[in-house]
Parts: structure tokens; sequence; C-alpha cells
């Protein structure tokens, strides 16, 4: 530490060379908390609660990585992406021990062929603690987490109703909360998500999720994801209080479709099975125990995108015109910022010529026959939802000789056959 003091203010530098424990520094320094003497019930609550906050938050940053790194991976970018969806998280992370300042956990590996997973990366509080090679058992000692004189928390116990909170005594927990997450990692160092894998140990510990947020927001859908307080949890899904999915234990993500436009929801994410004794009897206080929401409000309707690249050359046959477009980009849903895309119509100087119903339509063949008065000078195209249109593409002139020829011999064509008759 002395060969690197000019790194570290001192005040900083002071606290550290006198003996401040390494973990009471970084509550202190890194997220502007200490703990307080002398103080209430309430306002250590408080102190906690500000703790558990200030550490999940840094939890979503790794997300803003994570998902910015999803898109490089679904693109084809992004060869040496960090988190990845693909690599599979351990499983059934378990508190096996409380010692004096340190706990000794445990997980299972993932089922995956054993090649595939090269070590298991543990952290604390986001920081990494340790690290486990695939090899090795699947447990840990953790050192540095501190235990205060708390004499009681609360265990979970599965039974054939689900899983029951049971109090015990005579145990101590750390004072402060502390998120225990253990990481997949590969050959090629990418790793599993820490929410996949994730705890929080200490007194009065959460059991709703945490960092309840809603991305990607669209006319008729979100993505819902949150921070589980334990990553063995079953979670349920509901839109304005209405259950729309359960998902498995190791899920923090699920994607809502079919919203209604321009409308505000409010999404909870609860603890699914879970018994709490004092409280069994108090629905309501139960449900404020268990469960996180998040309101947000859905985007208006707008119009789609219109195609690309129009193309306009001679057809296959005498007398038609063959116009060729790049169709507009729609998501999984079928929409085109957020309106649905059912087809395309195709215009000559602004009259409507021909529709086509199909969202991935590429071209259209024009009957020169059909072009009445005068020559049509160019071509757009316009994507359809329902009866609303895009606005136009680019228009695309038509080469004079396209039409001009055909048109000219299908008229000498007509007044032959008017002369013979």
């Amino acid at each position: 530490m002395q060969n690197y003091a000019t790194l570290v203010s001192s005040p900083y530098y002071s606290r550290l060379i006198a003996g401040d424990d390494l973990l009471e520094f970084q509550r202190t320094v890194l997220y502007g908390i200490s703990r307080v003497k002398h103080k209430t019930d309430e306002d250590n609550q408080v102190l906690i609660d500000e703790y558990r906050k200030a550490v999940d938050m840094s939890f979503i940053n790794l997300w803003d990585l994570e998902e910015e790194q999803d898109e490089m991976h679904t693109t084809g970018e992004g060869d040496d992406t960090f988190f990845s969806v693909l690599v599979p998280a351990p499983q059934n992370l378990t508190l096996e021990r409380q010692l004096h300042k340190s706990i000794l956990i445990s997980w299972s590996a993932p089922d995956v062929p054993n090649n595939a997973i090269e070590a298991y990366d543990v952290y604390v509080d986001g920081l990494l603690n340790t690290t486990v090679k695939a090899t090795e058992r699947t447990r840990a000692l953790i050192e540095g987490v501190d235990s205060a004189v708390v004499r009681y928390t609360f265990g979970f116990m599965s039974t054939t109703h689900g899983m029951v909170i049971c109090f015990k005594n005579n145990v101590a927990l750390p004072l402060l909360p502390h998120r225990i997450s253990v990481r997949s990692v590969t050959g090629k160092k990418r790793t599993s998500r820490d929410a996949a894998c994730t705890m929080v140990i200490g007194q009065d510990i959460p059991i709703a999720p945490s960092c309840i947020r809603a991305t990607s927001v669209t006319a008729t859908s979100a993505i819902i994801s949150w921070l589980p307080s334990n990553s063995n949890f079953q979670h349920s899904v509901c839109v304005n209080n209405v259950e729309v999915r359960v998902v498995k234990p190791g899920v923090y993500r699920h994607t809502i479709s079919g919203l209604t436009p321009n409308t505000t929801y409010r999404v909870s994410v609860r603890v699914k099975n879970i018994k709490i004794p004092l409280v069994e009897e108090q629905p309501a206080k139960k449900l404020e125990m268990i469960s996180s929401f998040v309101d947000f409000k859905t985007l208006q309707v707008g119009l789609p995108d219109p195609p690309l690249d129009i193309q306009v050359e001679a057809g296959p046959q005498n007398g038609t015109l063959l116009v060729t477009w790049l169709p507009v980009t729609i998501n999984d849903a079928g929409t085109s910022n957020g309106a649905p895309v059912t087809g395309y119509a195709v215009y000559a100087d602004g009259k409507k010529l021909l529709d086509i119903d199909s969202p991935t339509s590429d071209h259209a063949l024009l009957d020169l026959t059909k072009l009445q008065g005068s020559v049509p000078k160019a071509i757009t195209v316009r994507t359809k939802s329902f009866e609303s249109l895009s606005p136009d593409s680019l228009p695309t002139k038509i080469p004079v000789e396209l039409i001009k020829g055909p048109r000219s011999k299908m008229k000498s064509g007509m007044d032959i056959g008017l002369a013979l008759t």
C-alpha cells in the first residue's frame, strides 16, 4: 500500500493505515455509508436500505453493459463479449455456514458438458472475492464478511406447500446485508449473469426482488427485468394485478406482449410459493414484502416506415413493369414503429396502382394497360398497416424508354385492330 500512497487521498489513506476494516472502508468511500452507533431500529433500517440500494444499483450498470453486449451478439459482432446469455449460470446457491468474518457457500454446476465451464467467480457486493476451478468442489469460503451481534435471522425450508421461512435463534449474520453472486466462466472468459445465481444475506434481508424496470418499451410490448433477492425463488409476473407468467428459478427477465398502445401499466414481480410466519393472516402486508412493481406507459402507435431502395425495370412480358424494393424492417411481433405491417401499396405519381397484402413482399408487377391518361413520371411505395399507410418512399423515376415504347406498341396494335374491324 505504501508504494501507491500517492494514488489515495490522505484522509482515506490514513484510515487504511490505522487499520480500518476494508469492507467498512468500501462502504464509506464507495457508497457513502458508514456504520452509526447508538441509532434507533428505524435509523438502522434506513442505513441498511441505503446500503442495499447502493450495492444493487451497481448491478443496474452491469445490466446496461450486458444488454449492449447482447445486441452486439445478435448482430454477429462482438466476438469478445464478456457477458453472454449462452453461458449457463450455476444453480442452487446456498449459505451453508456463518463463521467469524466469513461465510461458507455452495452451489450446483450447470447441466452442461464437463469441459464447458472453466471456473466460477464469486462476487461479494459486486466485487470479485474468489475464483473456484470447475474441477474443484463447488464450494467457497468467503473471507472478510463481518458478522455482527445479531442473534436472529431466517432461513428457507422446502415443503410440499412451497418455500417456508423458518426463524432461527443464535445465528449471527452480518448487520448490513451482502449480495453474493456466482458466475460461470468459460475458457474464452465469457461469464454468466450475476442475477441468475445470487442471494442476499444479512439481518432483515429483503424477500422481494429489487431494481425492477421496464425496457425496450414499444406500443405493444416491454421487457421486464429484476434483481432477485434469491435466485432460488420462483417469481410471478403480474400485469395490473393479473398473473401472466411464472418464471422458474434463475430467470430474471420476461417480455410482455399484447399490450395496448398509449396505455399506463403496473407490472409487479412477486416471489412465488413462499410462506412467511406472523404475516400469513395479513395478505396486504405479505404482498408488500414479496413483491416489487414498476409503472410505465406504452408508446403511441406510429406509422410504419416506408420501404427503401425502390427500383423500376422492364417486366418479364411486354407491357409490364417490375417494381422492387427493400421491405421495411419489422421486429418479432411483426411491427414497425409499433404498427403491424400488413403489406405494401404501389403508386404512380400519387395514384394507387396496386395493393400487395404481404408484409415480407419485395416486388410488384405492373400492367401498363392500367396506366391511363398521361405518362407517369415516378413510382413510390408505401407500407400498409391495415387501413393506415406510411409516408411515401423516395420516388424513383420511370425511364421513358420503359413506358413509351410498350404504350406506343399497344396503341398501334389497337389502331390496327380497329382498322381490321
